[in-house]
């Protein structure tokens, strides 16, 4: 049985990783990401620092540069080289995601798993902090502060969240994370924080891998 995990290199897809390892009992052989040509989708993180994942979580990587228009075409020839059996995804609550998720794996003859579905979005916000690490690299300037660019997610940033009455797991695209340990990882990703950069739609920091 062949199963892959949707990879963004963020706290959802690492959550949903842990959690079909450990709750499906699912043994994971691909982690499958889409590079975003056009910074339109996801989180627009380099590749290099997705493979720097998955080499720390000694996870094959199938990476493959997209557009919006060309996604699903490009995630199809994927799957129908990979053959899988079964996807990962990271989806919580939004129900038309849910739906592309359901109608793209029927094509494909995939079963769809999707571990953090209609979880309460606070207690999946700490069940990640208290196992993994993750640090903010993109946010959505007009609903969080530049000021947490950098940060790690935390409780303190957890009560940010809260009191701006904003979606504690960012599943409108509020903010975006890049996961650097964890018990799933065989080491610690270690990396210096590079420069900010802002406009009205994106803020983002860069990272230097060490």
């Amino acid at each position: 049985m062949t199963c892959f995990c949707s990879w963004s290199g963020g706290k959802d897809s690492c959550l949903s990783l842990d959690r079909a390892i450990n709750t499906h009992d699912l043994e994971i052989d691909y982690l499958i990401n889409m590079i975003n040509k056009d910074r339109k989708i996801g989180h627009g993180t380099p590749p290099k620092y997705i493979q720097k994942q998955a080499d720390a979580l000694d996870l094959q990587l199938i990476q493959k540069k997209v557009t919006w228009n060309t996604y699903e075409e490009n995630y199809s020839k994927i799957l129908e080289k990979l053959n899988p059996d079964i996807g990962v995804f990271g989806d919580m609550d939004i129900e038309e995601h849910k739906n592309w998720v359901t109608n793209f794996c029927k094509k494909h003859k995939v079963t769809p798993v999707l571990p953090l579905w209609n979880e309460n979005p606070t207690k999946l916000y700490k069940e990640f902090t208290n196992q993994y690490t993750a640090i903010i690299i993109k946010i959505d300037p007009q609903k969080i502060d530049e000021k947490w660019l950098g940060k790690p997610l935390n409780q303190q940033f957890l009560q940010y969240l809260k009191n701006n009455k904003i979606h504690p797991m960012g599943e409108g695209g509020e903010y975006h994370t890049y996961v650097t340990n964890g018990p799933l990882f065989k080491n610690k990703i270690k990396y210096k924080l590079g420069k900010k950069h802002k406009d009205k739609k994106t803020g983002t920091i860069s990272i230097n891998l060490k």
